[in-house]
């Protein structure tokens, strides 16, 4: 069996989940094949860290999936939840990662994960954002409705890259940019798991209603360090802007002619 715990196993699975994303549209069964077996794989590796963050692991794939394969997504989810009892049987704490996973994985609960997700943060006023995976919690008081806590929790970085990258992350998952679910994943630095594309999956945007909202994450997002990472959303709601910007870029880089 390959090695799921070695030291490049993560961006080896993740290399391979990125792969699967690229062929859900036109090869949705390789998409699916790839997927289980990666399940597989997470559910037979011995870390030493136990079940602790596999749940995060699952939920990239299920990202990476969305409604491709409806057996492979349930497979998935069964997993989630096996993990979770798992979990709860060795009193092992969870991960904030699988927190957000979990929350997001409950269906028709949107009020309830909402004040759960509130209460959580509370309990970590103590903890600087940027030891907690921000920008994800960020998104995820989006995809619960709560536009002033999304913004809340990006300002809280201090870090302009950051920054931009946590507004860039809530302004995808408003306006449903495929581009922006699927930032280059594998960078260690990009979120892990993909939580823009799993709330889109899970709790998809209204974008009829949310594209205006987006508009002002888009803004804060170009504010600073970090401003390309909102180009695929530019891209969705204004193509004609992205123009501009490479016509700024090539100026202020003196490249083309």
């Amino acid at each position: 069996m390959q090695d799921t715990d070695g030291p490049d196993s993560d961006r080896r699975q993740r290399a391979l989940v990125a792969v699967a994303a690229g062929l859900r549209s036109h090869a949705p069964a390789a998409a699916a094949g790839i997927i289980d077996h990666q399940r597989e794989l997470l559910l037979a590796s011995t870390s030493p860290r136990g079940p602790g963050g596999r749940i995060a692991d699952l939920a990239e794939l299920l990202a990476a999936l969305q409604d491709t394969d409806a057996a492979c997504a349930e497979r998935l989810r069964d997993a989630v939840d096996r993990t979770w009892e798992q979990l709860k049987e060795t009193r092992t704490p969870l991960d904030a990662e699988d927190f957000l996973v979990l929350l997001l994985n409950a269906p028709g609960q949107r009020e309830q994960a909402g004040q759960t997700l509130t209460r959580w943060e509370e309990s970590r006023t103590s903890v600087p954002p940027w030891e907690l995976p921000t920008a994800a919690v960020a998104v995820a008081h989006a995809a619960f409705g709560d536009l002033d806590g999304a913004r809340r929790c990006a300002n809280g970085l201090n870090v302009p890259h950051d920054r931009s990258a946590a507004f860039a992350d809530v302004a995808g998952y408003l306006t449903g940019a495929p581009a922006a679910q699927i930032r280059l994943r594998i960078h260690q630095h990009c979120l892990r798991p993909d939580v823009p594309g799993l709330a889109q999956s899970q709790i998809p945007a209204d974008t009829a209603h949310t594209v205006q909202e987006a508009a002002s994450f888009v803004v804060d997002a170009l504010a600073s360090d970090g401003w390309y990472h909102v180009l695929p959303v530019l891209a969705r709601i204004e193509p004609a802007s992205v123009v501009c910007v490479r016509d700024i870029v090539f100026a202020h880089r003196q490249l083309g002619e």
